[in-house]
């Protein structure tokens, strides 16, 4: 398989939130900073507009103001106050006018005395009050009119006109925005180091890895959980199962679990595996047997810990069938190899005991060793060359019945047909588990019995080969062998009692027959049947 290095150039974590926030921000403060600007100027206009409108208000109605426009001695008075009340309040100009447009006050002394500029003004000595814009001596002002009355007579004397100059309102608004410029930069600068921070949070978060990173790292675990034989379930810190491999759902619906568990409480759909006690003690169990229906397992279980914290538990679990035929496999070959070694060994020493004979010339105790080899090979070897065809099953067989007879036991041999040359492997470590178990728990039975016997049948019965062991051992009961089947069920103590189970399992995996019948004189008779498949005959 061949991976192709991708040309899309891929940004940091950190780079991309900052990007991001800093986009929002800048967003989102320039537009709240425009609204804000807006507002804050409209505001800072009337608010000057106000001022002006309330100094020519109460300057109109001033007793010096009234006493300087009736009485030519007190206008020295008059701009003498002007100009106090125009330095205490920062406006540009206070201009005090006669009803004939003469100007009695003015910022510049030239221009006391000349009639006033503006066409805006005339409403004023009609005696309205308003505010207006528009260009004077100094230049383009918001200036707001008041009319000047009698106080006995309420005629009308003259007008008092107010002004503060454009520019200086421009001026005050733009002092009033910069304020709200320098905020948003200020939360443009705060917002960039949040983003900063929030980003190297998110990455240690993520063990510092690249967004990337994270997506190859799981692109591998779905690969690397789709090719392991094992089942793989994970939980979080809840029971809830968050991770299940396809191996896992093959092994579950072997054993008739067919719903959906993911995203499910593991104690409610899967009591079986316990994680619960994992989560809660936190003790790592391993090479644990697990019962699932009719499905042995074998599983380990380990609690999942990050920062010392208990984030959730695992389990692992593979069919135990598969395990133990792989061992199986390697308990046949290595039993056919220790069966040829012993032959080996055996026929050395035959003819180490021939050789010593001949060349002692000891013709009759060469003779008489003969006979005995003669009648031993038409017992045992012979007979079980005429009725097995298969040589690794002989060379086994031999072996075995080799090691029963050294215990003292007497072997009989039953049988007219012969098994036929088995070619299937499977087939063929299955008869290996069965011989080996069958015979080995006989010995065992047989164990303190007066004159041992085993009755030993090998035969074919159309297409099914027929193995049997019957013992005269201890009394028992048909009920008590009904149980031998289960799994660790024994009557030699604890531990025991697998040997029968995975005869049992083999020869139903062979679509054969396994039965215990309690004899009626004592003892037990094995009888395993067979299919032929996969064989030559002979």
């Amino acid at each position: 398989m061949t991976y192709k290095k991708s040309t899309k150039r891929s940004y940091r974590l950190q780079t991309v939130i900052v990007l991001f926030v800093c986009t929002v921000l800048v967003l989102s403060l320039s537009l709240a900073g425009i609204l804000v600007a807006i507002d804050n100027a409209k505001s800072t206009r009337s608010a000057l507009e106000d001022k002006v409108w309330t100094i020519a208000t109460s300057f109109a109605r001033s007793p010096v103001v009234i006493e300087g426009l009736e009485n030519e001695e007190s206008q020295a008075r008059l701009l003498e106050y002007t100009e106090e009340v125009q330095s205490e309040t920062n406006v540009e100009y206070i201009v005090v006018i006669d009803m004939e447009r003469v100007r009695l006050t003015h910022p510049t002394p030239e221009m006391i005395g000349e009639r006033f500029v503006g066409n805006d003004v005339e409403q004023a000595f009609k005696g309205e009050t308003y505010s207006s814009t528009a260009e004077g001596t100094l230049g383009e002002s918001l200036r707001t009119f008041f009319p000047v009355y009698n106080e006995q007579t309420g005629e009308q004397i003259g007008v008092v006109a107010v002004g503060m100059l454009t520019d200086h309102i421009n001026a005050a608004v733009y002092r009033s925005q910069a304020m709200v410029w320098i905020g948003g930069l200020v939360g443009l600068v705060a917002g960039l180091i949040g983003a900063i921070l929030l980003a190297r949070k998110i990455k240690r978060s993520m063990q510092n890895l690249e967004p990337v990173e994270i997506a190859q790292l799981l692109e591998t675990r779905e690969a690397m959980l789709s090719s392991v034989q094992e089942g793989i379930i994970a939980v979080d810190a809840y029971g809830k199962i968050i991770l299940l491999n396809e191996a896992a759902v093959r092994i579950l619906q072997k054993a008739g679990k067919t719903d959906h568990v993911l995203h499910k409480e593991m104690a409610a759909v899967l009591p079986e595996f316990e994680l619960k006690d994992v989560l809660i003690n936190g003790k790592i169990q391993r090479n644990k047997q697990l019962s699932l229906q009719e499905l042995e397992l074998v599983v380990n279980r380990v609690p999942l810990t990050l920062n010392d914290q208990r984030i959730g538990a695992m389990v692992t679990f593979q069919d135990k069938t598969e395990l133990t035929h792989a061992m199986d496999q390697l308990s046949g070959v290595k039993s056919y190899a220790e069966a040829l070694r012993l032959q080996t060994h055996e026929f050395m020493n035959k003819l180490h005991v021939v050789s010593a004979m001949v060349h002692t010339k000891s013709y009759e105790e060469l003779q008489a060793y003969i006979q005995t080899i003669s009648t031993y090979y038409q017992e045992d070897v012979g007979w079980i060359s005429r009725h097995v065809n298969d040589p690794v099953l002989v060379g086994y067989l031999l072996n075995k019945l080799k090691m029963v007879k050294n215990e003292g036991i007497k072997v009989q041999l039953i049988g007219e047909s012969s098994w036929p040359s088995i070619k299937d492997p499977n087939q063929l470590n299955a008869l290996i588990t069965v011989i080996g178990n069958s015979l080995d728990n006989a010995v065992e039975a047989l164990q303190d019995i007066d004159d041992p016997v085993i009755e030993l049948t090998i035969d074919v019965d159309g297409e099914q080969m027929l193995w049997q062991v019957k013992d005269n051992g201890k009394q028992t009961t048909q009920s008590q062998l009904d149980q031998l089947v289960e799994k660790g069920t024994s009557t030699k103590g604890a531990e025991r009692g697998y040997g029968l189970y995975l005869m049992n399992t083999y020869i139903k995996d062979s679509c054969g027959k396994l039965t215990f019948t309690a004899n009626v004189d004592g003892g037990v008779t094995l009888r395993a049947i067979v299919p032929i498949r996969g064989v030559e005959h002979d």
